[in-house]
């Protein structure tokens, strides 16, 4: 699924950003786009196996209360996740969050370091 690039015609300064906070995020973060003058975020992810998000439903995730799992995507399938939803390795999710959140949900987002 490509994305069509609607910031560029928008603005090519938050195009820039949007890039740049792509490349910076750590996870599997497929792309990150900046809201209202960078207070915000949404990220795309997706979920690893050996992620904290994996596998246990939202409500049982210590998320930062600052963001929120708007989304995931199973296959072809589009869910509207409450806190009984259970995210699975390879799910892609879609989060908001203001930017004092964004380092907290990179920790979850990333691979434990017991996996090695």
């Amino acid at each position: 699924m490509t994305a069509i690039g609607i910031e560029q015609v928008v603005s090519p300064r938050l195009s820039a950003i949007n890039t740049i906070l792509r490349h910076i995020r750590r996870g599997k973060v497929l792309s990150a786009i900046s809201l209202k003058g960078e207070e915000g975020e949404v990220l795309e992810a997706v979920a690893l196996k050996t992620s904290d998000m994996v596998s246990k439903p939202l409500k049982k995730i210590a998320f930062p209360k600052d963001a929120m799992v708007a989304g995931i995507i199973r296959k072809d399938t589009v869910i509207i996740p409450d806190g009984n939803s259970v995210i699975e390795p390879e799910d892609r999710i879609i989060i908001f969050a203001v930017r004092k959140a964004v380092a907290d949900i990179e920790k979850i987002l990333t691979v434990k370091l017991e996996h090695f």
